[in-house]
């Protein structure tokens, strides 16, 4: 069995290349617009106390 044959056998199956869970990559919402940019004080916040790497 080549290539081709496998890839239409596993298409046929209804099984596909990507990956299931990438449909639900950014659906959710932290209600955070600034995470990207204060990420390492937010966790600072929420440990209360700075973060292993910040030391």
């Amino acid at each position: 069995m080549n290539v081709d044959d496998l890839t239409a056998e596993l298409l046929a199956a209804g099984l596909s290349s990507e990956d299931p869970l990438e449909a639900f990559i950014g659906s959710i919402h932290s209600g955070r617009g600034d995470l990207a940019r204060r990420h390492r004080e937010i966790n600072a916040e929420i440990t209360a106390g700075p973060c292993a790497r910040d030391l």
